[in-house]
């Protein structure tokens, strides 16, 4: 269905355009308000544009300066002149400039909603558009005229005053109050750099064979054991094999031989108790289709959100396995990718934990430990990445090497530090955890020891 008359606002907008044009200060009222696009004629957009330049250049201007400078540049844009010296007629008080600004706000937005809904209706009878993605484009379309509707351009001192006071006496409270849940990694060690997992883009970043899907997956169960709803999106892996790596961390049964079948009665009940009870209890939720779009995932993501308002962790495994077929190439692509989810972790207010691959920079230095030059695809990644985190086993390029030694390297972290935390890595188990002997004989004997002995030897290229 069409509708042939959009919601509009053109005697206001004369009204207002009018009242500005004979005090110029009363555009400092509404600049913060309407933009040229509120404007549902054209012309009034663009005129009121060019009165916020002259105001902001600090000119004088009436609708006689206005009507000669127009003639200047192009009169068609802005409509007649006779419309602009008579737009004093229409001039309303100074008083309620204000409130007819918020009408025209009002009656755009509302103009955006009709507009996106006749989009949504002629998109909807389109068979070759997936459904997932008519989903993300209508729900992204909403969110973009919410935000317009929200939005404003400056926050004065005593809102932001009251929102540091709030946010300052929430973090008081879940420090005093042991019951308040945190988003953890389960190994204490990398908590105490990251403090939590808070809100944003958070790269797991590694070469092949690393450990990141372990790394996900011992992230996944910490919070799961602490009821926090986590979603699940494994574009390189099926659910079988993901539940069976949980299975084995959570019960101590060697990996391989669960998936070899060769289980004992002991392994038997060590899996009935410690993996499938948690598994069966625990709020999980696993989407493994591969080849799947960015739009796809961010519209099951929000699907799962409406669910679930609960949900704590949304983790993608890994990023560069998701489909962007509009992009002319990998570095675009990859740009587009981690733009999509940072905006998703904004607007779901969640952490969006995305694992990635490394290129092969990292295997021509002496020193192998990644770099954020490192991250295979787009410079973007390192520029949206809220915190950047590689993980590092030095026996994956010497053999030699302790097979359990791995490094967690925190390259990036928005609001916190940044180093490297030393991890135990067990590969029968697919876990992570602190590295015991290293806290023995670097931390508990070495107190008083600099921070720059550490990294000297992280810059050498050698083992721990």
């Amino acid at each position: 269905m069409e509708i042939k008359k959009l919601p509009a606002t053109v005697q206001i907008e004369k009204a207002l355009l009018g009242a500005i044009l004979m005090n110029h200060e009363l555009i400092d009222e509404v600049d913060g308000i309407l933009s040229k696009h509120d404007f549902s004629v054209t012309a009034n957009g663009r005129l009121f544009d060019l009165l916020k330049t002259f105001r902001r250049q600090s000119k004088y201007f009436d609708s006689l300066v206005v009507s000669q400078h127009i003639i200047d540049l192009d009169s068609a844009k802005y409509g007649s002149l006779t419309n602009i010296s008579e737009m004093g007629d229409y001039a309303c008080i100074p008083m309620i400039v204000p409130e007819y600004a918020e009408r025209i706000k009002e009656t755009s937005i509302r103009r955006k909603m009709v507009l996106a809904s006749q989009k949504l209706i002629s998109n909807s009878s389109d068979p070759s558009l997936e459904l997932d993605e008519l989903i993300e484009s209508a729900q992204k379309n909403l969110l973009n005229i919410a935000g317009d509707q929200s939005q404003t351009d400056w926050h004065n001192g005593s809102s932001m005053a009251l929102d540091a006071q709030t946010r300052w006496e929430s973090r008081v409270e879940q420090h005093k109050n042991p019951t308040t849940v945190k988003l953890k990694t389960g190994i204490p060690d990398l908590d105490r750099k990251l403090c939590s997992i808070e809100p944003g883009l958070i790269l797991l970043a590694a070469r092949p064979s690393m450990g990141k899907t372990a790394m996900a997956l011992n992230i996944a169960v910490e919070a799961l054991r602490s009821n926090i709803p986590v979603g699940f999106f494994s574009l390189e892996m099926d659910r079988g094999a993901l539940i069976d790596r949980v299975a084995s961390s959570l019960s101590g049964v060697d990996s391989s031989k669960i998936r070899s079948g060769s289980l004992n009665l002991k392994d038997w009940d060590r899996l009935d108790s410690d993996a499938l009870e948690f598994i069966h209890n625990a709020p999980f939720f696993v989407h493994d289709e591969s080849g799947i779009s960015v739009a796809k995932i961010s519209a099951k993501a929000r699907r799962l959100k409406a669910m679930r308002p609960d949900l704590g962790l949304i983790i993608v495994d890994y990023l560069q396995l998701i489909k962007q077929p509009n992009a002319e190439s990998v570095e675009q692509s990859v740009a587009q990718i981690s733009t999509s989810m940072k905006i998703l972790s904004r607007n779901l207010s969640i952490p969006v934990l995305c694992l990635a691959q490394l290129n092969r920079g990292c295997e021509a230095r002496t020193n192998k430990r990644p770099k954020l030059s490192d991250l295979r695809g787009s410079g973007s990644l390192e520029q949206d990445a809220d915190v950047a985190i590689f993980l590092y086993r030095h026996h994956y390029y010497d053999p030699k090497a302790n097979p359990n030694h791995a490094e967690a390297i925190i390259a990036k972290q928005r609001n916190g530090p940044t180093g490297t935390v030393l991890l135990d890595w067990n590969a029968n188990h697919q876990k992570f955890s602190d590295r015991l002997d290293m806290v023995d004989s670097y931390i508990k004997q070495s107190a008083m020891r600099k921070r720059a002995d550490i990294d000297d030897i992280y810059e050498s290229g050698q083992d721990w």
